[in-house]
């Protein structure tokens, strides 16, 4: 696979941190509700298996902090992303459309990969360190942005924020001649050389 790194726009009380790619709360609202977001210039356009987003989030106690993907973006929350991890003073929760289909333990570290990745049927993954904790019911539909939202401003960031493009290996070269034959090239060629030796012996040359 390979990571293309998000740029940030449609800056909502938001700015980009020390990577390009990661994401601070600007205003100082400490409200209990996700105020500050942004969204990707980059989109998963159309379905391919291994694509996704992988991020990290600043870890504390008191931070909360979101991430996931979405067809549409029209406000800071992390409760109308389509597919979404929420890292909330140290447990996770998963968003999908305004609900929450999973509570569990959080990432409770800095170096904790976190990944929302589609897989061979078209589901979601969200992953810990590579390791899946929930597969949506839901299929994903396209195109996807990438959505971040920040509750905490006092350190809150996401860091690192990559679009998994998975690798797709290059074409390799037909072994068979053009046409529907499926004669090995090879062959091909020699069955022609023959023929020419042919043609000249008949004729004398």
């Amino acid at each position: 696979m390979s990571l293309t790194p998000v740029t940030w726009s449609l800056f909502i009380d938001t700015a980009v941190g020390v990577l390009p790619n990661s994401l601070i709360k600007t205003d100082h609202d400490n409200q209990d509700t996700y105020t500050a977001a942004a969204r990707s210039v980059e989109s998963i356009a159309a379905f391919n298996e291994g694509a996704g987003v992988q991020f990290y989030f600043t870890y504390s106690l008191n931070l909360s902090i979101a991430c996931g993907l979405v067809k549409t973006y029209t406000d800071t929350q992390a409760s109308t992303m389509d597919f979404g991890i929420a890292n909330r003073f140290g447990a996770c929760r998963v968003w999908e459309l305004g609900s929450i289909v999973f509570n569990g333990p959080g990432f409770d570290s800095a170096t904790d990969l976190a990944s929302i990745i589609i897989n061979a049927g078209g589901f979601p993954e969200y992953q810990k360190n590579g390791v899946t904790f929930y597969t949506s019911l839901v299929p994903a539909t396209y195109p996807l942005f990438v959505k971040g939202a920040l509750m905490s401003w006092n350190g809150a960031e996401l860091t690192d924020v990559n679009i998994v493009v998975p690798f797709v290996p290059p074409p390799v070269a037909s072994l068979y001649s053009g046409g529907s034959s499926g004669v090995p090239k090879k062959r091909a060629e020699g069955e022609s050389l023959l023929a020419l030796y042919a043609m000249l012996k008949e004729k004398n040359l």
